[in-house]
């Protein structure tokens, strides 16, 4: 059951389900010189492909035929001839291998840096969206043009040289095979475009089933803070499990529907080979065909179907590829959803606004209405109404981030004029980070206009002059909100200083979630920048306003030229994640144990595999007996049974292939959902994790991304060797029964192609296969993060910036990327190479040794058939680099250490509430159950984060008593937020006594325990679906319970007016909400949990005085019968509570007055 609604998705890219069918096979190619270059030099390489096909396969069929006759052997023919024909072989497969990846890298740069410069223009900034499925398209989606360029291009070229090329040569030999090839031919492509009319819904289905899975998880994610802090993250990983296990069967219904498809062409491709065979037989046995054109025919006929079966395969197995093309041609060419911006009419006016409206379609009432107003050059203009009246909505306007088009669409009246848009910096009230380190982070936002950024003495100043010197090298990562927010703040004033056209500055909330020393410095930077720039202010901060509007910029400033730097870690953000800077962990034998490896399916799967590639081999080597005995013209019932077990190996090896692909993709997939919810429930369980959590790409990159990965990368790397290994094995047997000398040969080339090649090719990729599999992580985890920030980043013009130095990085990732393609195109082209020797010299020890003609035409091309099975071996050994560097980025995330202490099951019954029609008791448990929890206490605890050097804080004592309010203030970095953790049970203290009850706390106990964080998460759902996730599923509030705890914390009347009510949706992380709308809802949210103990991490951040002090007041009311820890930077509030703890002052003060 969802406790959240699934979000809309409107674009994603496909998962990589292989051969999934498309409705026509009209090739979609993408534009630009990489794909015509590609097409040409394809063409060509085909063209020598035939050719040396012709050649090779011509001498071979002319030295069994010479012995099989009892003539002369010409061994200067079979030794030059096919010589020449395998070294022109291997050059054009190795040649096509190479052009095709190249050109698939130069493809996806180019698209995937459109998509990025598309996203951070400033006429996008204001689009919104799934940021998790366009993320997966800017990256994953792409990354299906590999298959495309790799595979489809070459096999769409090949369908138009080698079919007509071969078909001629067959034709010369003999017009009966050749009439019975352009009779079955045709076939092939008709059953896939039937087919692929039967699978287009489902593949749309697929498409839409991955869309919801990314934005579902990265939502999940993100709010998996609040979930563990609700007691919820359990309930919601039964969710995560029902969306996996729906996306594993909806894909997997659409998958035997399209193995079904290959399954079709190659029956069609194998009976039709296997009806030439028998046809010359027969012919053979007449007397009416030579043995040297029978065998010919029989070789080249195979050739003519494998373009185009390969292409089918290759087509299906690129569908998400093309997918991924029309979306993103379909995002590049739509118009552009933000609001116009017009210039003012007077020219000394910097902004002008004329009865300005903003309204939505979900909502009676307009968002902004009749906002009026004009600025010019230096002045100041402070939007400071209460909560809910559109202060961030016209700071939006301003910025230029109102989106026109699609869900949510905001409709604008009057005028709103700005005299340059271009010249605009704006700090969001919540503000998003793109870079690694606070240092990188302003440095970005100084390099306007020039792409030369502040040197580092500025951006040291930037940082200073709001108290954030001490974060200069620290990881953006591991800052706390109110960190964060002095950064935002820092690299606007940045900006300023390296930009002298800046005239606008927009600032939404400066000062929130600030402890005074921090609130006081920004204050004093932002009332300086009047004279300068025109400053507009979004804020409940009323000293902040009264400076503003002062008659000068000092006016009524105390000045404080220094400030004292805390640099103590702070807050659940501030965890040391080893995110940052830190390598790949090495690859060890133990995470071996966290792969499907003895899964029943996969080990089927496994056996099947190898059984469909004997199959394959016994096919040729039947058919090579059939004809040779043949041309003997023994008695055709001696015959039969050849030509019953030709057709029986020929089905045989269809069926088992389609059986072989059902099983090892539903393990794999089966796999990938139980290693979803291990991550899920580890990055739960620890704080270590929460840093990547909670920053916008990372959870996408670790549930997603890299998950998916693996998921594609096992099936590729580990099920073609033991496959291969074992088909080897059967042809060394079948060789060494038939023709013992020729065992050597076959010996040769398994040292060879098993053993050395693997090596040669390993060494020419050196970690280029590694690099490839962890770019592409990377690639998601950076688009996604790029496109969160995009309005930040438009609005403040280093949208352009940003999306160069993603081109440039892309580009420099490639690099070594090209040095893979030909490594993989030298494993391809060695494996075509001594297979086609290896047929040649089996031939040539048969014949010498003078064995049965008919073994030696099974040796010979038993050696060919190994080709398939080889050159699978060989791509899977290459990929294995890239399978071991996920899973040392994913699997070791299974080991950190567990800091969450949770019951495994609430009871159900400990969280039932009552709810009264008076609002003061919206949250009051029935009078007749026994509120377990009357105190907690902390007795000289310390605390630690794991892997962390440094002790957060040492020796705090402090009590919260059922009825009470207990609360706890401080600067930035003292470890308000990490004491919280220790309360909650997400972090144990390293010393002292945390009791409950004045007995240790325990999981069954702290589960009494509810948090409303700072800036608490809001789903992408409703209303209702937000509030009812504090409760367990089997006991839901009702619609008078959720109405009640909204006029609780003062949304009674907003409730009121919206159209569908609790049914309202509230955006991504409720950005359809005002700030103080969001926090109620979280309070509210917290409410309806009815724990016995409420942590509350700065409840009245964006509110204004008097608002935060009547949600103060209606919250003690609400919580008459809980004990309140209450977390804030206002000292007068701090004051209030029953009794204060104000860190780095770790004394216990009684407080005279009451909340």
């Amino acid at each position: 059951m969802f406790l959240l609604d699934p979000p809309a998705s409107p674009t994603s890219s496909t998962p990589q389900l292989a051969e999934i069918p498309s409705m026509s096979m009209r090739p979609t190619l993408p534009p630009g010189n990489s794909t015509k270059l590609a097409l040409a030099g394809l063409g060509g390489l085909a063209a020598l492909k035939a050719v040396a096909l012709v050649l090779g396969l011509g001498a071979l069929a002319h030295a069994l035929a010479q012995w099989a006759g009892h003539e002369a052997l010409d061994g200067t023919k079979l030794l030059v001839q096919g010589s020449v024909g395998a070294i022109l072989l291997g050059a054009a497969v190795w040649g096509a291998s190479i052009l095709a990846r190249r050109a698939a890298l130069g493809a996806k740069e180019e698209l995937r840096a459109n998509l990025v410069a598309h996203r951070l223009d400033p006429r996008n900034g204001g689009q919104g969206g799934a940021v998790g499925a366009e993320g997966m398209l800017a990256s994953r989606g792409l990354d299906g043009l590999d298959n495309y360029f790799a595979t489809y291009l070459p096999a769409l070229v090949s369908c138009a040289v080698l079919p007509l090329a071969i078909g001629l040569q067959i034709l010369i030999s003999d017009w009966v095979s050749a009439l019975i090839v352009a009779l079955t031919l045709p076939l092939v492509p008709v059953f896939m475009i039937l087919i692929g009319f039967h699978t287009q819904e489902r593949v749309e289905q697929a498409a839409n089933g991955l869309d919801r899975l990314s934005n579902h998880l990265l939502e999940l994610a993100r709010g998996l803070p609040v979930l563990v802090g609700l007691r919820r993250a359990g309930a919601q990983r039964k969710a995560l499990e029902d969306v996996c296990e729906g996306y594993r069967k909806s894909t997997m219904a659409t998958l035997r529907t399209a193995f079904l498809s290959s399954m079709a062409l190659e029956l069609i491709s194998t009976i039709s080979v296997a009806v030439v065979a028998v046809f010359i037989g027969v012919r053979l046995v007449s007397g009416s065909m030579d043995l040297e054109a029978g065998l010919l025919a029989l070789m080249l006929a195979p050739e003519c179907f494998r373009p185009l079966r390969d292409l089918g395969a290759a087509h299906h197995g690129s569908e998400d590829g093309v997918e991924a093309l029309r979306r993103s041609t379909e995002i590049l060419g739509a118009a552009s959803p933000s609001q116009p911006i017009q210039a003012p009419a007077a020219a000394d006016v910097v902004l002008e606004a004329n009865n300005f409206t903003v309204s939505y379609p979900d909502r009676t009432e307009a968002a902004v209405s009749g906002f009026t107003a004009s600025l010019a050059p230096g002045e100041a203009l402070v939007l400071a109404t209460p909560s809910g009246t559109g202060k961030s909505t016209i700071l939006a306007a301003l910025a230029g981030l109102l989106p026109l088009t699609g869900p949510g669409a905001a409709r604008l009246g009057g005028e709103l004029a700005i005299r340059n848009p271009a010249a605009i910096v704006f700090v969001s009230q919540h503000p998003a980070f793109t870079e690694a380190t606070v240092a990188q982070e302003v440095a970005l936002y100084a390099s306007v206009p020039h792409n030369q950024g502040l040197s580092h003495s500025a951006i040291v100043a930037a940082l200073t002059a709001v108290n954030a010197a001490h974060l200069l090298h620290r990881p953006v990562l591991e800052c706390s909100p109110g960190e964060l927010r002095r950064v935002a703040v820092a690299r606007a004033l940045a900006r300023i200083a390296a930009d002298p056209a800046v005239e606008l500055a927009l600032f939404d909330e400066p000062t929130a979630h600030l402890d005074p020393v921090s609130a006081h410095a920004v204050r004093r930077e932002l009332a300086r920048l009047r004279g300068s720039v025109a400053v507009v202010v979004a804020t409940h901060d009323q000293l902040l306003g009264t400076l503003l509007c002062a008659s000068g910029p000092d006016s009524g400033l105390n000045i404080v030229e220094s400030v004292d730097v805390v640099e103590v870690s702070d807050g659940l953000a501030a965890v040391d994640t080893g995110e940052v800077a830190v390598p790949v962990a090495r690859f060890q034998w133990r995470h071996m144990r966290h792969l499907p490896l003895r899964s029943p399916r996969f080990a089927a799967g496994v056996l099947v595999s190898a059984l469909a590639t004997l199959s394959a081999a016994a096919l040729s080597g039947i058919s090579g007996w059939l004809i040779v005995w043949a041309s003997a013209q023994p008695p055709i019932l001696y015959l039969m049974t050849f030509i019953v077990g030709v057709r029986a190996f020929g089905i045989g090896r269809s069926l088992l292939r389609y059986c072989e692909r059902l099983l090892t993709h539903d393990a794999v997939f089966r796999w990938a959902t139980e290693l979803r919810l291990k991550l899920w429930d580890s990055l739960g369980s620890s704080v270590v994790h929460w840093g990547r959590l909670t920053r916008s790409g990372g959870a996408l990159g670790t549930l997603v991304a890299d998950v998916d990965e693996l998921r594609d990368a096992v099936p590729r790397a580990v099920v073609p060797i033991p496959s291969a290994l074992i088909s080897y094995g059967g042809v060394l047997l079948t060789v060494f029964l038939l023709v013992p000398q020729a065992a050597g040969v076959v010996l040769i080339l398994g040292v060879l192609v098993l053993v050395l090649l693997p090596v040669l090719v390993l060494a020419a990729q050196r970690r280029a296969s590694a690099a490839a599999a962890v770019h592409r992580v990377w690639l998601a985890e950076r688009a996604t993060t790029l496109f969160a920030a995009a309005g930040d980043l438009s609005a403040n013009g280093v949208g352009a910036i940003a999306a160069q130095r993603f081109r440039d990085a892309d580009a420099a990732v490639a690099k070594p990327l090209r040095r893979l393609a030909g490594a993989d195109g030298l494993g391809q082209g060695f494996v075509s190479l001594l297979t086609s020797l290896a047929a040649i010299a089996a031939a040539l020890s048969a014949i010498v040794a003078g064995v049965d003609p008919r073994a030696a035409a099974v040796a010979a091309l038993l050696m060919l058939a190994l080709a398939e099975p080889l050159g699978q071996y060989i791509e899977a050994v290459s990929s294995l680099p890239a399978l071991a560097a996920l899973m040392s980025r994913t699997l070791p995330l299974l080991d950190a250490p567990v800091t969450v202490q949770v019951a495994k099951e609430a009871p159900d019954e400990t969280f039932s509430q009552q709810v009264g029609s008076v609002p003061g008791e919206a949250v009051r448990r029935d009078d007749a159950q026994k509120i377990d929890v009357q105190t907690l206490e902390v007795e000289n605890i310390s605390a630690r984060y794991p892997n962390s050097e440094h002790t957060v804080f040492e020796g705090l004592s402090g009590t919260a008593q059922r009825g009470k309010w207990w609360s706890i203030s401080g600067p930035s970095g003292s470890g308000k937020s990490t004491l919280l953790a220790v309360l909650l049970g997400f972090l144990k203290n390293e010393s002292g006594h945390y009791l409950i009850n004045n007995h240790p706390a325990e999981p069954k106990t702290l589960t009494k325990i509810a948090w409303c964080p700072q800036d608490a998460y809001l789903f992408n759902s409703t209303l209702r679906s937000n509030l009812a996730l504090a409760r367990p599923a089997t006991s839901p509030p009702d619609e008078e319970q959720l109405r009640a705890v909204l006029h609780t914390v003062g949304l009674g009347s907003w409730l009121a007016e919206l159209p569908l009510g609790l049914d309202t949706r509230v955006g991504p992380g409720g950005h359809h909400l005002s700030g103080g709308q969001r926090t109620r809802v979280s309070v509210a949210r917290t409410l309806v949990a009815g724990a016995d103990v409420v942590l509350l991490d700065e409840p009245t951040a964006h509110l204004g005085q008097d608002e935060g002090a009547e949600l103060i007041d209606d919250l003690r009311t609400a919580l008459s019968g809980a004990a309140v820890v209450l977390v804030t930077h206002d000292d007068d509030l701090a004051q209030r509570a029953d009794t204060h703890l104000r860190l780095g002052e770790p004394v216990l003060e009684g407080a005279g007055a009451h909340l």
